[in-house]
């Protein structure tokens, strides 16, 4: 069993590249920063092997960019094992965007209300 915790730790830092990119802060706005939760867990393919899952009430903020890209960053947990911070792009209406500056981009349709968009308070 432990090894086969330790393979697939392995395997998901292996994909990911021991962990994602922290991108640049962004100055908060007089409002506050964006930022979205999670209604609902999602999970989502990314790699081969690999399976994303955002938990329910998991917090994503937009306080920085990556390569010049608004992203989101939050809590997020790797092949059920490995939980790190992470960072999406988020399109609206229930879209993500995993591994957003990455060969292995890849955008998600996720069930409707899975994502509630609000402003973070100042």
């Amino acid at each position: 069993m432990k090894l086969k915790i330790l393979s697939t730790a392995l395997i998901s830092v292996a994909i990911t590249g021991c962990g994602m990119p922290k991108g640049e802060l962004i100055t908060r706005p007089a409002n506050g920063y964006d930022k979205i939760v999670f209604q609902n867990t999602a999970r989502v393919k990314g790699a081969p092997l690999t399976e994303y899952t955002f938990s329910t009430g998991s917090v994503f903020v937009q306080d920085r960019t990556m390569k010049g890209v608004p992203v989101y960053c939050g809590p997020m947990t790797i092949n059920v094992t490995l939980l790190m911070e992470a960072c999406i792009i988020y399109d609206g209406n229930d879209t993500i965007q995993v591994n957003p500056t990455q060969m292995r981009q890849a955008t998600r349709n996720l069930p409707q209300g899975t994502i509630k968009h609000i402003k973070a308070q100042p």
